[in-house]
């Protein structure tokens, strides 16, 4: 809009004055002036925004969020999928997946951002882990099954004890959220994805996700092959084992980074592992809302 005002006037005078050349330098001046200054405004936004995708890293991603989601739909029982309904209305679970991002701006809501991951530094067990006073995804996800259970809970408090848990059950399942704490879960580790600037966290957020390019429900449906037996043995888990499940792979990620050109080969070794974690997230999601809701 700045260019278009600016190419109008400088059109205007050039036929309202007959010493159109001076004027002429003197606009042109102006105008790569402020074209100059526009420019600078608009990169230090992006450079100092926080949610900038330069500096941004969501959690799962948004689309990685909404294939537990739909994930998890289809393993309710018919049960569960009834009281759902009475709770959240027709809205479905791979809606919710990203509410607990989307949230963070809103000051009702303090506090929660330690919710989302659990670090365990190298070298560290997590029996000796020293938790988080804040809290941290296993706490929260204790929580969240305590709070929906009350006996006094309103439909608020049920409908944002499930909102979390599907949010917080994907967050588990993604194994730099339970990275080291020196490097805040890898986002400090910088690497290139496809000679673009992102970070091991990223790649493991959206990257290897995105690269397929797929919606969540045709990703959905690509991944959701698995054996009775698989689903059981996932199933009868529990939060712990996740969280475990997830630092071990972290530790091999660690070790995996080289240095750090992520290209064809990495995509393809990792995106069975991306896979087969946002299945099992959204598997065991089913069982413990199916514990809740039945």
């Amino acid at each position: 809009m700045l260019i278009r005002h600016l190419t109008y006037s400088t059109t205007n005078l050039f036929f309202k004055f007959p010493n159109h050349k001076k004027i002429m330098k003197k606009i042109l001046f102006s105008f790569l002036v402020s074209i100059f200054l526009y420019a600078t405004l608009a990169t230090s936004v992006v450079a100092n925004n926080p949610s900038s995708s330069a500096n941004f890293s969501p959690k799962w991603g948004k689309s990685g969020h909404r294939i537990v989601g739909e994930i998890a739909q289809r393993y309710l029982s018919k049960k569960a999928k009834k009281n759902l309904q009475k709770i959240l209305g027709d809205t479905t679970l791979a809606y919710v997946g990203n509410w607990m991002d989307e949230i963070k701006s809103d000051k009702s809501y303090p506090n929660m951002g330690a919710w989302h991951y659990i670090n365990i530094d190298e070298g560290q067990e997590f029996k000796d882990l020293k938790r988080n006073p804040k809290g941290d995804i296993l706490t929260a996800i204790d929580q969240m099954k305590t709070l929906f259970n009350k006996p006094n809970a309103s439909k608020y408090d049920k409908s944002f004890a499930l909102k979390a848990l599907v949010h917080l059950v994907g967050d588990i399942h993604q194994p730099m959220h339970v990275g080291h704490k020196s490097d805040k879960g890898a986002n400090d580790v910088k690497v290139k994805w496809f000679r673009e600037d992102s970070n091991l966290h990223r790649v493991w957020d959206s990257n290897l996700i995105d690269y397929q390019q797929l919606s969540f429900t045709e990703f959905a449906d690509k991944i959701n092959h698995p054996t009775e037996a698989q689903v059981q043995r996932w199933q009868a888990s529990n939060p712990q084992d996740w969280m475990l499940e997830s630092h071990k792979i972290a530790t091999k990620l660690y070790a995996g980074v080289g240095d750090g050109n992520f290209y064809y080969n990495y995509a393809y070794t990792y995106t069975p592992v991306v896979q087969e974690r946002l299945l099992q997230a959204g598997i065991r999601l089913a069982a413990v809302l199916n514990n809740l809701l039945e």
